[in-house]
């Protein structure tokens, strides 16, 4: 072998790290968006599978006797 043959070699290998890391580039940045991805579509499903639940009115007639703060006591206090 010549010393032109070694060159040779040392180029091919370096071009085939470099393809290399480039494609393991590439490849972590498809997976990362895929991940990326299939994490917003699991909030979506999650959030359209549970039906959201209203907030209740302020006007509602509270549970077992309880007042809503906005509700006037039946006497005004006196201080």
């Amino acid at each position: 072998m010549s010393e032109d043959d070694g060159s040779m070699t040392r180029q091919v290998l370096r071009s085939i790290a470099v393809i290399g890391g480039g494609t393991t580039l590439a490849l972590a940045l498809l997976g990362g968006s895929a991940w990326l991805v299939g994490r917003a579509s699991t909030a979506r499903d999650a959030a359209l599978a549970e039906p959201a639940t209203p907030a209740p009115s302020p006007s509602s007639t509270p549970p077992s006797g309880e007042r809503n703060a906005s509700t006037p006591s039946p006497t005004p206090r006196q201080i």
